[in-house]
């Protein structure tokens, strides 16, 4: 099963912990993207982190993972099983 997480705000150590949790046990394949001011989550290796590009710009910097713009980011929730918003 795949999980996409849209993160708001990274600072919930919960979040981070969850998607952790996912990742080990191979059953559930996370995805997170970054979204307005999130910070990144820390999560294991093999976790796809992505940032909403439009987001990065709006900050002044370029983007610091994988960007994605509206049209991809529809496409990821359509691809994944579960979605959640944090």
């Amino acid at each position: 099963m795949t999980w996409l997480h849209l993160v708001r705000d990274g600072g919930d150590a919960w979040v981070a912990a969850l998607v952790a949790h996912q990742a080990r046990g191979g059953e559930h394949r996370p995805t997170v993207v970054l979204l307005y001011a999130a910070v990144p989550l820390p999560v294991p290796p093999g976790v796809r982190v992505l940032t909403l590009r439009s987001d990065a710009e709006a900050r002044g910097g370029p983007p610091t993972h994988e960007a994605v713009d509206a049209d991809g980011l529809v496409r990821l929730i359509e691809d994944h099983d579960r979605v959640a918003v944090w």
